[in-house]
Parts: C-alpha cells; structure tokens; sequence
C-alpha cells in the first residue's frame, strides 16, 4: 500500500460551472428522450399484440406467411460446435471460452484534507491485489509498477461460436434470433481431447490452471467453458416461409425470445416490465446528472464558503439540498416536456384545460355582484 499526500490543484469555478451547464443539458436531453423512447415501445407492443397470431411448431402453415406469429417448441443445433483450438466438442445452440490470467490490478482512494495551516492536500492511497481478469492489464501504468509486474499478452483468447443452423419443431431461426438466446451454463471440458503441449491441472469446477494443485502464480491461466444447450424456446417474430425473423412496424425492428415454454402474454408483458425498469433507471440517471449538475454550478458559493470553516458544512449541505430540489424540478420539466411532445393528445388536451380555466377564471371575474336584499326595518 503506498500513501501519498499532493497539492490539491487550484479550483477553477468557471470550469466547474460549464461543467455544470453541460451535464444539465445532457441530463434534460436524456430525460426527454427516454420519454420517447418509452412511448415507441409501448406503441409497438401495442401493435404486436394486435397482430399475432399463434401457431404450432410441428408445422408451417402457409397462412401465415409475413405475419407476426408465436412459436414455443425444442430448439436444436442440426450440427454440434467445436473450439478448434483446444478441441473441445459440444452439442447445444452455442460455445464460448472464457479465459482468465491470474494479475496485478491497481486500486486507489483519493480524498482531500486539510491541513493545519488551512491549505488542502489531496491524499492518495494506492493498494495493489491478484485476481483473475479476463484481459490483459498493463502494469506500466501503475503508480508503483516494480514488483507488480504482468505478462504482456494472454496465451490464449477468449472465444465463441453459435450455432449456423438451429431449428424450432418446423420452423429455422434466422441469425439475429439465435444471437438473442442467453442461457449459459457451465460445461466440464474433456481433458482426454486437450492438446498434449498444454501444460494444465483439471479441477473441480471445470476450469483448467496452468500451474500445479497449489495456489496461483501471477501469470497463470484458466479456461472456463460454457454453452446454451437444446432446449424450450418461445419466439415472437415473423414468419417468412419456414424461417422466423425479424418483424418491422414503423420503422422499428423487433422481435422477443425468451427460453422456456411461455404463454405469448407472458413473454409481451415480460417485455413491458422490462422497458418499464428501462424508464425508470434512465429517470434516475438523469436526476443523478441534474443534482451533480446543479451541485457543480453552486460550487463556487461552497468554496468560497470554506474560508470560514464555521460556515463552511453548513453551507456545503445547503448546496447539496438546493441542488437536489433543482435536479427534481429540471428533471419534472424535461420529462413531462416529453411526455407532452410525444403525445400529442396530451399536450391537445392540456392546452384545452388551460384555455377552459382561463376562460371560467375571466367569466367569474367578470360576473356582476348581486345586489344585496336590505333587511326589514325593526318594529
């Protein structure tokens, strides 16, 4: 662990402050067209359920042809996969290599201080750990690379290979289909099969390590195999001839596969809830840009600010809160700006709400007082 202490470098509010505009921008670009994008999607689920039909995998019905269909039936390869290199054979939709080398990686933590005299330091902690990563990692780009150095390159890459014919009951899947199917699970390699000059050890998971049973050496290599095997499937797509493919509709592309036997409902509501927690994340990281955005416009109030250390938390949490309800109105603009643009009724409908309010606010305003009844005069 090496623990360094540097000058922090002179804040440039200017800088913070574009900064600040920038990621506002982006933030409120982001926000509106996340908006967009929802309703698009929304739109074309809509209209997928409109069109489907559904049919069976024993057989292709000509009826159906350039219509949007759902298939659920047994995936299968019509030929097993092989990785040529380490002769590794396999029955399934897909095969994938992974490979690992046992490295050096640098972390480090930075926070500043300040000193005794007033001025602020910024503190650097680097700590250096082995893991096994999947890439190479330079360690001439360490802060302290002596003793934690890595090889330059791996012996082996990592690799993959899908199926170039899979069937489903009668119909075959085109290419952008079998891509989207994702079930990988673990698969023992055949030690009997690997090449006699590679120098490795099988153990219990599966992987290979080309060192000895002992613990790993910086350099060392493991390889993990994996595929997607036969199985269920259900697809939504279009159906074109015997192939089920992509389906078109306004300019989008679109199709859902999910392994597994479903219901079609099942899959479209699945696709639902999926773009909602798609809506939602990038609300959210919209938000997180405005209140950094914010933050970083009102931080030379903040730095001015900790001239005077009594004031300066304080003034620091009021920064962070100010900022925070500015990123909430910002953000409640942009989307609602979107929603109304993207639909168009709703901007139609809420000017008609404005125009009626104005209209009846005018109307009583204008309403002439009635006269008041006088009372009886007392007896």
């Amino acid at each position: 662990m090496i623990d360094r202490l540097r000058p922090a470098r002179r804040r440039r509010p200017f800088g913070a402050i574009a900064c600040g505009a920038a990621l506002i921008i982006a933030a409120g670009m982001l926000q509106f067209w996340n908006e967009g994008r929802s309703f698009r999607q929304q739109r074309l689920l809509d209209a997928a359920r409109e069109a489907l039909v559904e049919t069976s995998a024993e057989r292709v019905h000509a009826a159906n042809d350039g219509r949007l269909v759902f298939v659920s039936g047994k995936a299968q390869a019509e030929a097993p996969l092989l990785d040529p290199q380490f002769d590794q054979p396999a029955d399934g939709l897909a095969l994938r290599r992974r490979v690992e080398m046992y490295q050096w990686h640098e972390l480090s933590e930075r926070g500043d201080e300040t000193a005794a005299d007033g001025s602020r330091r910024r503190r650097t902690v680097y700590r250096y750990e082995r893991d096994w990563i999947d890439q190479p990692v330079d360690h001439r780009q360490f802060d302290q690379p002596l003793g934690h150095e890595n090889p330059d390159e791996f012996p082996f890459a990592s690799d993959g290979w899908r199926a170039l014919s899979v069937r489903l009951g009668a119909f075959r899947l085109a290419d952008d289909l079998v891509q989207q199917i994702d079930d990988w699970r673990p698969m023992a390699a055949d030690a009997a099969r690997l090449p006699a000059n590679l120098a490795v050890s099988l153990r219990g998971d599966g992987r290979y390590l080309s060192s000895s049973d002992g613990e790993p050496a910086v350099g060392d290599i493991r390889v993990a195999f994996e595929r997607i095997r036969d199985g269920p499937l259900s697809v939504i797509a279009m159906q074109q001839g015997d192939w089920l493919t992509s389906w078109s509709h306004d300019g989008e592309v679109w199709w859902l596969v999910e392994r597994g036997t479903h219901e079609a409902e099942q899959l479209l509501a699945g696709a639902e809830r999926r773009d909602r927690g798609v809506a939602w994340s990038l609300r959210l990281v919209g938000f997180g840009m405005l209140w950094l955005g914010f933050s970083l416009l009102l931080a030379p109030l903040a730095t001015t600010a900790d001239l005077l250390p009594a004031i300066g938390r304080p003034v620091r949490w009021l920064n962070a809160v100010l900022s925070g309800l500015l990123a909430a109105l910002a953000g409640g603009v942009a989307i609602g700006s979107g929603l109304l643009f993207h639909r168009p009724w709703l901007m139609f409908g809420a000017l008609v709400a404005a125009v009626l309010g104005v209209v009846m606010f005018v109307r009583h305003r204008r309403r002439p007082a009635l006269p008041s009844t006088p009372s009886p005069p007392a007896r």
